[in-house]
C-alpha cells in the first residue's frame, strides 16, 4: 500500500506493512497506535535516520505494555541523508548553501547545523555504498564535516562491531571535499552538456510536475543516465538514432499487408516482441519524453544565442586572463553588438552570468571599467543586486587583507582560482575543481590539501593508493556543468578510476 503515514488507515487480514519513515516523536506515535489498533497483521518497519537509543527503548517499552509487540517481523535503518538524481549523481538537500555559508549574518548554531547535516549525509551515503573512504581536502569548513563522519563511524562499529566486516578491508575509495570558492565563475557558465543545458534552460524534478520543468526518473530515464555529461548535440544525435531503432523493431506490426506473409515468422517476431515490450514501451516513453525537450532546448538556445556565450565563456575560463582583445568582445557583447536581438528579455540572465564570470575573473578590474559595466546593464533594463553581491564580497575580502603583510598575504578567493590555474595547470581548462579532482585521484601533490585516514583516526601522509572511485562533495554547492569536465577527466585514468559519485 503506497500511502502517507499520516494518512487515514483501515485494518487490512493478511497483510506485512511496510514501513519508511523519519524516526520523529510524531511518526513514531503514529506507527505504535497503528500497532496497536492491529491494523495489520505483521510490521516491518524501515527508518531513514539513525534512531536515538533512549527515542527507541521508549517506543518499545510503550509497545510491551500492550502484547503487540511480537506482530514487528523486523526494524532496519537504512540512512537516506541524500537523493539520488543519477546514478553517480547525490544531493544533501541543503538550499542556498552558498549563500547561507557567505552570509554576514550567519550564526553559529546555523553554520553548525549545516555542518551536521552535510557530515551525517556524507555518512549515509558512505554507510549505504559500505565504503570507508580516504579523504583528501583544505583545512578549514571541511574540518568540522569530517568530524561528524568520523564520530558516526566509530559510533556505529563500537555498537554494532560486526557491521565493520561488510566494509571493504582494501581502501581504494578517495572522497575529496573541495570547497565552491575554489572555482566560483564555472558556476555560471553556459556548460554544452546535456544535463547543464536542460537544467539552466528548463529546471530539473524528480516528482510530478506541470509545464515546462523536465521531470526525471533515474531509475529508468536511461538517455539522462547514459548522456547526462555528453555534448547536447551528441546527445541529441544518440536520441535520434534510439527512436528510429524502436521504429525499426515494430514497424512490421505496420507494414504487413496481409497478402504472402509467413504466418510463423509472423508469429514469432509478435511473440518475441511481446517479451520485450514493457521494455520497448518503457524505453520508448522515455524517447519521446526527451524528444519533446529536446526540440523546445534547440529552438531556446538559437533563439537566445547560447552558443556564442558559451564559446566565448569557454575563452574566458579556459585562460582565467583578460587581455585587449577579451575586453574588446566582452563590452560588444554588453552593447549588444553582433547580436541578433528580438526581444532583449530573454538575453537578460545570459548577460548577466556573463558579466559575473568576466568579474570573478578579472581580479585587477578598474573602477572606471565596473561603473562602465553598471551603466551596460541598468541601459539593459538588468538589476544590478546579483553584481553587487560579488561588488561587497570583493571589499570585504580586501578589508580583511588590510594590515597584513605583504609577503605573507593571503590571497582572495577571487585571486586563489586564478593564481592556482597558471602555477600548477600550465594548460587551459575550464574547469578547476575538475582539474582538482584530477591529481588528487592519481596522488599528485595539491597545494594545501591534506590526507586523512578514517580508520586512523588521524592525518596520514604515507598514503599511496590507487584510487579506483571518487567520492567529491563541494562546500557550498556543486553544478552539472562541471560535471562534463570531471567526466573527461576522470576518464583518462579508466584504468584506475572505476566510477565516481559527484
Amino acid at each position: 500500500m503506497h500511502i502517507n503515514i499520516k494518512e487515514k488507515k483501515e485494518r487490512v487480514n493478511d497483510v506485512m506493512a511496510i514501513y519508511v519513515i523519519n524516526p520523529t516523536d510524531e511518526n513514531l506515535k503514529t506507527l505504535k497506535n497503528d500497532i496497536e489498533k492491529s491494523l495489520y497483521d505483521n510490521y516491518f518497519i524501515n527508518f531513514v535516520e539513525k534512531v536515538e537509543e533512549k527515542k527507541l527503548q521508549s517506543f518499545f517499552s510503550d509497545l510491551i505494555q500492550t502484547d503487540k509487540y511480537n506482530r514487528i517481523y523486523k526494524v532496519m535503518v537504512h540512512p537516506l541523508g541524500f537523493n539520488l538524481f543519477h546514478p553517480r549523481i547525490f544531493s544533501l538537500n541543503i538550499k542556498d548553501a552558498y549563500s547561507l555559508l557567505n552570509s554576514p549574518n550567519i550564526k553559529d548554531d546555523q553554520i553548525n547545523s549545516y555542518f551536521e547535516k552535510v557530515g551525517n549525509g556524507l555518512f549515509d551515503m558512505l554507510f549505504t555504498t559500505r565504503t570507508i573512504p580516504i579523504i583528501k581536502y583544505r583545512n578549514g569548513f571541511a574540518d568540522n564535516i569530517i568530524s561528524v563522519i568520523q564520530k558516526n563511524f566509530y559510533q556505529i562499529f563500537e555498537k554494532f562491531p560486526e557491521l565493520k566486516e561488510e566494509f571493504s578491508k582494501k581502501n581504494q575509495t578517495l572522497l575529496a571535499i573541495v570547497d565552491r570558492d575554489l572555482d566560483l565563475p564555472i558556476m555560471f557558465h553556459h556548460a554544452a552538456s546535456l544535463g547543464s543545458m536542460i537544467h539552466d534552460v528548463f529546471g530539473i524534478t524528480r516528482s510530478k510536475s506541470t509545464g515546462d520543468v523536465f521531470e526525471i526518473d533515474p531509475l529508468i530515464d536511461y538517455v539522462w543516465n547514459s548522456y547526462l555529461g555528453t555534448r547536447f548535440v551528441n546527445a541529441k544525435e544518440k536520441i535520434i538514432e534510439d527512436l528510429k531503432s524502436i521504429n525499426k523493431q515494430t514497424a512490421f506490426l505496420d507494414n504487413h499487408n496481409g497478402k504472402n506473409d509467413d504466418v510463423e515468422k509472423m508469429s514469432e517476431q509478435i511473440a518475441s516482441t511481446l517479451e520485450d515490450l514493457r521494455d520497448i514501451t518503457v524505453k520508448q516513453k522515455c524517447l519521446n519524453n526527451h524528444a519533446k525537450f529536446q526540440e523546445k532546448l534547440t529552438k531556446e538556445i538559437d533563439s537566445r544565442n547560447i552558443g556564442s556565450f558559451f564559446k566565448f565563456e569557454e575563452e574566458l575560463l579556459g585562460s582565467r586572463t583578460i587581455n585587449r582583445e577579451t575586453k574588446k568582445k566582452f563590452f560588444e557583447i554588453l552593447s549588444l553588438k553582433h547580436l541578433n536581438i528580438k526581444d532583449i528579455n530573454i538575453h537578460k540572465n545570459d548577460i548577466l552570468r556573463l558579466v559575473i564570470i568576466y568579474y570573478l575573473i578579472n581580479t585587477n578590474i578598474s573602477n572606471d571599467e565596473v561603473k562602465e559595466i553598471e551603466n551596460c546593464l541598468k541601459n539593459i533594463g538588468i538589476p544590478l543586486k546579483a553584481f553587487e553581491y560579488f561588488k561587497q564580497k570583493r571589499s570585504f575580502e580586501e578589508s580583511m587583507k588590510k594590515g597584513v603583510n605583504a609577503n605573507n598575504q593571503e590571497l582572495s578567493f577571487l585571486q586563489k582560482s586564478v593564481s592556482y590555474l597558471r602555477k600548477y595547470i600550465g594548460t587551459e581548462q575550464t574547469s578547476i575543481i575538475a582539474d582538482t579532482i584530477n591529481n588528487l585521484s592519481t596522488n599528485k601533490e595539491v597545494k594545501e590539501y591534506i590526507t586523512y585516514n578514517l580508520l586512523k583516526k588521524g592525518f596520514d601522509k604515507s598514503i599511496n593508493t590507487t584510487f579506483n572511485q571518487v567520492i567529491i562533495f563541494t562546500i557550498g554547492g556543486g553544478s552539472l556543468g562541471e560535471l562534463e569536465y570531471i567526466e573527461d577527466f576522470l576518464n583518462q585514468n579508466e584504468k584506475t578510476v572505476h566510477k565516481f559519485f559527484f
